[in-house]
């Protein structure tokens, strides 16, 4: 009863009236001036599209690191290479999870970050992390106090000293270690 019916014609109406027309624009601005719908929509979507590149390429970055070491990305030949004193080079036995993993082998100090599971706390190898464990690797020697680092090599067989330098060589062209540097003892 007390309902207004609105017919097709009459809304169609209603529509055109609530739109302005371009003659009602104010003397000064022309109609070239006036950013329309279209060109508004463009010119944010390259911003948007832009931003949202960015973001997935971020994630995807940070996913990467997260799972996977970044070094493959980097030459060898661009690490710096550094020296570390025995006590510095104790730091990076993987006890503390935001520092790399190191290892050293007669004097040569490795990354082993991916390997961080066999080298790290826990692992397999972790008595190897952290320090120069060149006798280590030839004498079976696996308890701290034993084996001590700085000993000398001079009492180890040719065969022990070529089992030695294979390691060396297995480090320096592993895929996933890489060679930071060097161990400098105090004299």
């Amino acid at each position: 009863a007390g309902r207004r019916h609105y017919g097709r014609d009459n809304i169609i109406k209603m529509q055109r009236a609530k739109q302005t027309p371009a003659t009602s624009l104010p003397p000064s601005t022309s109609d070239h001036d006036v950013p329309t719908t279209t060109t508004m929509r463009n010119k944010t979507k390259i911003p948007i599209k832009i931003y949202l590149a960015m973001m997935v390429i971020s994630i995807v970055m940070s996913l990467y690191a997260t799972y996977f070491s970044w070094r493959p990305f980097l030459p060898r030949s661009i690490i710096l290479q550094h020296e570390f004193t025995p006590s510095q080079l104790k730091l990076y036995d993987g006890s503390n999870p935001s520092l790399p993993v190191y290892i050293a082998i007669k004097g040569k100090v490795f990354d082993v970050t991916a390997g961080r599971r066999h080298y790290g706390p826990g692992g397999a190898y972790h008595i190897f992390a952290g320090q120069d464990a060149t006798r280590s690797f030839v004498t079976g020697c696996f308890h701290p106090d034993e084996c001590k680092p700085e000993a000398s090599l001079d009492d180890l067989t040719p065969s022990q000293l070529l089992d030695i330098d294979n390691w060396v060589k297995f480090y320096e062209t592993h895929k996933d270690y890489f060679p930071v540097g060097s161990v400098v003892h105090d004299k």
